[in-house]
């Protein structure tokens, strides 16, 4: 829809695609502000440093064309291209920010990332584990249903007597989006509470991870 329109959020964009041997093998969106003179890249998919190189000799020749001095990545600083920038010395590594995001219903969102934990827990041989895991967030418990490491379950308890893992709803969403380890949150907040036996699985279901929240969606 967006490639039809020629928009996304706010803005009007181009699309172009890199292509080797006939194939499209990755592609990018750029815009521009003429009146700032910048030439703004929205999105790129992943690239290897050959492809990397194709894309930003366009980038250059197009900004050259449309009179545009400055090339403005407003994509994340672990995007691979524009890691290719940093190393060659294109650009500066880009400062992040944290968002504020609030998440209002965590069953539908663990029903919707079910299958990235069921992938976590079998790359880290828990494939096989089958049991009960009550996360309290003090008023109320998610309770995971996990079946020969298929999680085959989530409801919300309207209760909280189970504390091995006691989460400050507030301050979980740093851990679920991959922005703060358990540690960290545990060092820093001292009502959010893992227990040595769980400890393992919690982190092997929340890892500490790049994150990026790509506005136009």
């Amino acid at each position: 829809m967006q490639q039809e329109a020629h928009m996304a959020a706010e803005y009007d964009f181009e699309g172009y695609s890199v292509e080797k041997e006939g194939q499209m093998i990755a592609y990018f969106r750029i815009s521009q502000n003429p009146e700032n003179k910048e030439l703004f890249l929205r999105e790129i998919t992943d690239v290897d440093q050959s492809g990397a190189r194709s894309v930003l000799n366009f980038l250059k020749e197009n900004g050259l064309r449309l009179g545009l001095e400055s090339l403005v990545c407003t994509i994340s600083r672990h995007e691979p291209f524009v890691e290719y920038l940093v190393a060659e010395e294109h650009a500066e590594q880009p400062h992040p920010y944290a968002w504020q995001t609030r998440i209002t219903d965590y069953v539908k969102m663990f029903l919707k990332m079910k299958s990235l934990f069921e992938k976590r827990l079998e790359t880290a041989s828990f494939g096989c584990m089958t049991g009960k895991i009550n996360l309290n967030f003090y008023r109320y418990t998610v309770q995971l249903t996990i079946e020969e490491g298929a999680i085959i379950d989530v409801q919300r308890l309207e209760e909280s007597e189970d504390r091995t893992v006691r989460f400050n709803p507030t301050v979980f969403t740093q851990l679920l989006l991959g922005q703060r380890s358990r540690e960290e949150l545990e060092l820093v907040y001292p009502d959010f509470i893992v227990r040595p036996s769980h400890r393992l699985v919690i982190d092997t279901l929340f890892p500490k991870l790049p994150s990026y929240v790509h506005t136009a969606y």
